[in-house]
């Protein structure tokens, strides 16, 4: 018999936690008889996500259409709705589901903390070594004995094939995101430019907006720069068209486990980021992408990448060890029983 899934959260194609529940209901939806609640109605409405749910065989309903004494579990991903407004996380335990919640983010909020002081959460998940190192310590203050574990991330390969890029002369250098100030760092321009000085290379983002336009008012975007709305094309497109990833955020920002750059990764696009937080453990240095710890080894970098043959070399590189390790659906379903197994303490 298949056990319930009751999934306080809804799916879109942008940013790390919706899209990574998408994936996640693919991988879910033949071992789990799941339900999809989102925070508000109208997302019922979203015709594109409930024909994708549809197609899954994934139910979807407002709190009202639940039964009333369910069997099962809860899961959430940085919805923090769930604590900000206490109804929503006292109807979960009120319904008497074991409510599993993963905080993808580098921070807590007191709310979530209150709750879990509360034992309200029976187990908080981390998605890497590195971000359990960081958030554990403040959950394990507001509650010595909370359950903890780590959930690997995954990602559904089809989703993300791997396109072999024309040999273009002109390399061009991007990234997606959401159009949020911390995804930029204070310099972004000038950081581009710099790292492909002396280069023949263009610039290509998608997730801006007319507030960043705002703030980067004092940069003259030339002609080699393309800047794209938030979903102006599709993300598998965007990354087709780019040759380079290049990695740019605020300096108040700390990445976890980005989506983006497992993606990219998948497509057959290099990587480039700084030698630090949990990039070591997503980026193979100068074999599926490269690390860097200052400008001259940037520089260096995309210098290398300038070379079609070679970067496609290295992008195939990075697909192919990408895929083995984030897309193995048979070793995340185990994970997810393992899980279960642990919170019910069999």
């Amino acid at each position: 018999m298949k056990t319930d899934l009751y999934v306080f959260q809804w799916i879109s194609d942008l940013g790390g936690a919706d899209t990574r529940l998408k994936e996640l209901l693919v991988l879910l939806k033949d071992d789990f008889n799941i339900t999809c609640i989102p925070n508000d109605e109208f997302r019922l409405k979203e015709k594109h996500n409930t024909d994708f749910l549809d197609s899954l065989g994934v139910k979807y309903c407002m709190p009202s259409g639940l039964p009333e004494k369910p069997e099962g579990f809860a899961y959430a991903n940085c919805n923090f709705r769930l604590f900000k407004e206490v109804d929503r996380i006292d109807f979960i335990n009120s319904l008497g589901l074991k409510f599993l919640w993963s905080n993808d983010m580098m921070w807590t909020t007191g709310e979530e903390l209150e709750a879990v002081r509360k034992g309200k959460v029976d187990c908080c998940l981390f998605t890497s070594p590195f971000h359990r190192s960081v958030l554990e310590p403040k959950f394990k203050e507001a509650k010595r004995d909370q359950k903890t574990a780590i959930l690997d991330n995954y990602f559904d390969s089809a989703t993300w094939p791997y396109v072999e890029r024309p040999a273009r002369e002109v390399m061009v250098c991007g990234k997606v995101s959401r159009n949020d100030q911390m995804k930029f760092s204070e310099d972004f321009p000038v950081f581009y430019e710099r790292a492909a000085e002396g280069l023949p290379a263009s610039f290509r983002v998608m997730g801006w907006s007319g507030e960043l336009a705002s703030k980067y008012s004092w940069f003259e975007f030339g002609g080699g720069w393309e800047l794209l709305e938030t979903n102006q094309e599709p993300t598998q497109n965007f990354y087709e068209s780019l040759d380079v990833f290049l990695y740019n955020c605020n300096h108040r920002f700390i990445e976890n486990q980005s989506r983006a750059i497992v993606e990219a990764q998948l497509t057959g696009l290099p990587v480039v980021a700084p030698n630090k937080w949990n990039f070591p453990n997503m980026i193979w240095d100068q074999r599926t992408g490269f690390l860097w710890d200052g400008l001259s080894q940037m520089k260096e970098a995309l210098a290398k990448l300038s070379d079609p043959h070679f970067r496609r070399k290295i992008g195939k590189t990075a697909s192919d060890c990408t895929r083995d390790i984030w897309c193995d659906s048979a070793v995340a379903r185990n994970n997810w029983n393992a899980l279960l197994n642990y919170v019910e303490g069999r």
